[in-house]
């Protein structure tokens, strides 16, 4: 990873259904931010202007989040669909490696997240995300929603494979459901069976 100049600490807040984010830079510094956006696509759009408003640009910038199982994947897909580079840490270890964090028991926050990112940005490893997944939240980013054999038959009818007719807020929504569908837990087989 070649050394970024940004350095974007993410926390997703659950309580308020909000994601939260931090800029700095080297030597470590804030640049500003903690700032709140609203977890859905909406809201990773409203992140990645504000991110062009700071002039945090793809190849200068870093993003890293803590490790927060299925629950941030819809952010960390969107944002390397958008080609940004992502790193997920694990919480434990960005609170050990952030010099600001105190000893209770809180996960790290945004600062802390960009902090630890900067300090520690040579063993930081791009996350990577599954291909058929990324080319999938590609197309619904850039308007247009993958083909599956449900959608091929209702093709017909429609008027054709894209969203772009819907205005600004329904098609927001409309990426955001599907993006949360295609990254939603699946059941197995060990759900079926009981426990013994």
């Amino acid at each position: 990873m070649s050394a970024p100049t940004y350095f974007i600490g993410l926390d997703l807040d659950l309580t308020h259904k909000a994601l939260i984010a931090t800029i700095g830079t080297k030597p470590w510094k804030t640049v500003a931010g903690p700032n709140a956006f609203p977890d859905s696509v909406a809201g990773f759009q409203e992140l990645v202007t504000w991110l062009s408003g700071h002039h945090c640009t793809k190849k200068e910038s870093v993003l890293c989040m803590p490790a927060s199982g299925f629950i941030g994947e819809p952010l960390a897909y969107f944002l390397t669909a958008r080609g940004y580079r992502v790193a997920i840490e694990p919480p434990l270890k960005i609170k050990r490696g952030c010099s600001s964090t105190a000893a209770n028991g809180h996960l790290p926050d945004s600062r802390e997240v960009a902090e630890y990112a900067c300090r520690h940005c040579a063993q930081l490893h791009p996350w990577q995300p599954s291909p058929e997944m990324l080319s999938k939240i590609q197309l619904l980013v850039a308007g247009r929603r993958p083909s599956t054999p449900a959608r091929a038959k209702s093709k017909a009818k429609s008027n054709g494979n894209g969203i772009a007719a819907l205005s600004r807020t329904e098609r927001a929504g409309l990426v955001d459901q599907e993006i949360r569908h295609l990254l939603a837990p699946r059941r197995t087989i060990a759900d079926e069976w009981p426990s013994f």
